[in-house]
């Protein structure tokens, strides 16, 4: 997934995974999910993680894992609102 370089730098060995790399005493890990992505099959720690598979600005997943826009709502910067930009409460 990620391999370490020279002076303490990870580089994305698989850009799919929409999360940041970062370096831990040497070691390439998992850093904060990438904007607009987020784990949410919580996965990301373990061997076979898919990172941030899930982007965060649709109808089922707006702002954050399972947060639904209810009918006839969009989802944009993560709030769920009506039509054209209208915010609503009403998920």
């Amino acid at each position: 997934m990620y391999k370490s370089l020279a002076s303490h730098v990870c580089e994305s060995v698989n850009d799919q995974h929409m999360v940041t790399p970062v370096c831990n005493a040497g070691v390439c890990q998992f850093g904060a999910c990438e904007a607009n992505y987020g784990d949410c099959n919580e996965d990301m720690l373990s061997e076979e993680g898919d990172g941030c598979e899930t982007p965060l600005n649709t109808t089922s997943n707006c702002g954050a894992c399972g947060k639904v826009c209810g009918s006839n709502r969009i989802c944009s910067d993560g709030v769920c609102c009506i039509g054209e930009g209208i915010v609503t409460d009403d998920v």
